[in-house]
Parts: structure tokens; C-alpha cells; sequence
């Protein structure tokens, strides 16, 4: 006698079609009609699952995605590495350190008319245009040792 689909899911307490389609993939025989053989091979394929050695309806590999994490953790521990060793700088710091430059630099730059217009009341265009170079050149030159690169 053969065991149908609707009284093994009656028994374990699946839906016909959960049963179908463990049939469909061989997981488990009816056509021997053992409804205690059927359940055992049911067991089995559970036990396969939860110990990730087969997946049910490939919707995913469990050793495939334990790899993948693995590989993950070990791409962050070397990124973590590198950090520590001073290989790479966080993305934060590296804003953080250029907006102080700009900061230092625009500051500079924008002090620059305040201190020319006192020096250059009565002087000629190419004196304005002298004293003016002097003065970027100088706020350069001071921003450009002033800067900590680390």
C-alpha cells in the first residue's frame, strides 16, 4: 500500500504541498508505504539542515555563508591591522584634520585686506600689489610649516 502525501503531512504536521516537495527532491519515499520509514527519513533530512550539510529548497548554503563570514571577520581584522600600525587613517580623522587646514587657511586669507589697508593708504597700485603678494606669501608659508600631518 502506498502512503499519499496528505497522510505523512496528517502525521508530521506538514502542509501536502511541504511534503510534495520533500518528495520532489528526495528527501523522503511514500511509495514504500511506511509511514515509520517516511518519518525517519524525514528526521534525517531535518537533522542534515540543522547541521548545514543540505539546505532546504537551495534558498541558501549554511557552510557557504559561514565561509562568507568568515571571510568578512578576516577582511576587517586586517583592516583593523592597518589602522593600528598607521597603514590607514579613518575616514573621520582625515576630515577632521583637512578642515582645520581650510579653517587656517580661509582665516588667513581673509585677514589679509584689514592688514593691507592699514599699510597702503597713500601708496601706489604696484606697492598695494606688493604688499598684498608679501602678505599671501608669508600666511602661506606659515600655513604650510604649521601643518600636522599626524
Amino acid at each position: 500500500m502506498r502512503l499519499t502525501q496528505k497522510q505523512f503531512a496528517e502525521h508530521v504536521g506538514l502542509s501536502q504541498q511541504a511534503i510534495g516537495a520533500l518528495v520532489k527532491e528526495g528527501a523522503i519515499d511514500l511509495k514504500h508505504g511506511d509511514i515509520n520509514k517516511a518519518r525517519l527519513q524525514y528526521c534525517a533530512h531535518i537533522r542534515e539542515i540543522a547541521a548545514g550539510r543540505s539546505t532546504p529548497n537551495a534558498e541558501y548554503d549554511l557552510v557557504e555563508e559561514r565561509a562568507r563570514l568568515a571571510h568578512h571577520q578576516a577582511n576587517i581584522a586586517a583592516l583593523d591591522e592597518k589602522v593600528k600600525a598607521g597603514e590607514l587613517i579613518p575616514a573621520g580623522v582625515v576630515l577632521e584634520a583637512w578642515q582645520n587646514i581650510f579653517a587656517n587657511v580661509r582665516a588667513r586669507l581673509l585677514a589679509i585686506p584689514t592688514a593691507l589697508a592699514g599699510t597702503c593708504v597713500n601708496a601706489t597700485r604696484e606697492e598695494v600689489s606688493a604688499a598684498a603678494m608679501k602678505m599671501i606669501r608669508q600666511a602661506l608659508s606659515e600655513l604650510s610649516e604649521n601643518v600636522d600631518y599626524h
